[in-house]
């Protein structure tokens, strides 16, 4: 009698344990579950908030597009600078988020299409010069982004082929082609992460050779390295492109003779400056259109070549890493030789 009451006890133990044990692996499912469902949920808003931002991106290029013929149609050359210099961002609430568009004058880079032409490397020599990076880096720069875009395989001086190329981790080739992106120069040889980043903002990549010019009526203290590569490169240009910058009158250089009076000497013109890529109005604008709804984000980045009153896209990229950074001058001044202190 007392050994079936202890066997009773011990299979109601067992019953309870198995009831217990049942019971907790069906929460730890549960648990599981709807943390599963919660993620699932989760995602599929994620999914639809970004499906929902591209969307907007798509729309935000016509919107540019009607926005700039709106804005500089049948404006002057004075009028176009002088909104330009002065146009605040542009932000449109949407529904669930916002809609920022950003414009700036176009014409304040360097395209690195124009390599192919002698003069162009020099000017892209000078301007790594003016940014900080030493003589014989800046040279074996420009030449290693020349072999990147030719056609053939014949090494430059100082330059970098396939085989430069090949042997790294991964392996790649060179483009044979004119740059699609900025962003393309990081693979070239001798372009580190400091380098690129105080010789990006001044950088373009116009597809088909595509050139335009500097705009000198909307440049400011920041840009004078770019000016400064432009004229011939070295001190005495710089020089000669801040006081370009300085003395600019009110109402801008209306003519370019009135740009000549600033670098002329006694002698006429110096040996060596080039007024070549020197304008008066835009060739071209930049656009960004930072959309954020929901959880997500969106860039946008445009470039719109300016003729007349034709509007024409030219380039558009996508991501935050296309944005064209603003180069701000430190006190006033540019000090463009001391941002890579310790490369000389």
């Amino acid at each position: 009698m007392i050994g079936k009451l202890y066997d009773k006890k011990r299979e109601s133990g067992a019953v309870l344990l198995t009831t217990l044990l049942i019971m907790t692996l069906m929460a730890v499912l549960s648990v599981a579950l709807i943390e599963d469902i919660r993620f699932a949920v989760k995602r599929a808003s994620s999914t639809q908030a970004y499906a929902q931002a591209d969307w907007y991106a798509v729309s935000a290029e016509d919107f540019a597009v009607t926005y700039l013929a709106s804005e500089f149609a049948d404006l002057g050359p004075t009028e176009i600078n002088e909104k330009l210099n002065n146009i605040a961002p542009v932000i449109i609430p949407i529904d669930g988020g916002v809609l920022t568009l950003t414009v700036r004058d176009g014409s304040h880079c360097f395209s690195l299409s124009r390599l192919v032409d002698a003069p162009a490397r020099n000017e892209f020599e000078d301007l790594l010069t003016g940014v900080g990076v030493n003589s014989f880096e800046a040279r074996s720069i420009s030449f290693a982004t020349l072999d990147w875009i030719d056609e053939d395989s014949q090494l430059s001086s100082n330059g970098a082929e396939d085989f430069t190329y090949l042997v790294r981790d991964p392996a790649y080739r060179t483009a044979n082609t004119f740059f699609t992106s900025v962003m393309e120069l990081r693979a070239v040889k001798g372009v580190d992460e400091e380098i690129y980043q105080s010789i990006r903002p001044f950088l373009c990549a116009r597809p088909d050779g595509e050139t335009g010019g500097l705009n000198v009526n909307t440049m400011t203290n920041a840009h004078l390295p770019l000016l400064a590569a432009s004229l011939g490169g070295g001190l005495e240009n710089e020089q000669r492109a801040q006081s370009l910058i300085l003395n600019r009158p009110p109402q801008g250089y209306q003519d370019p003779t009135d740009v000549l009076g600033n670098v002329d000497d006694e002698q006429g013109i110096p040996e060596g400056v080039n007024l070549e890529n020197i304008i008066l109005a835009p060739s071209h604008i930049w656009v960004e259109v930072d959309i954020r709804y929901q959880n997500a984000r969106r860039v946008v980045s445009m470039e719109f070549a300016v003729d007349n009153t034709d509007v024409r896209r030219i380039s558009r990229y996508m991501g935050a890493e296309a944005r064209r950074p603003i180069v701000k001058a430190e006190n006033g001044i540019t000090t463009p030789r001391d941002r890579l202190n310790g490369r000389n």
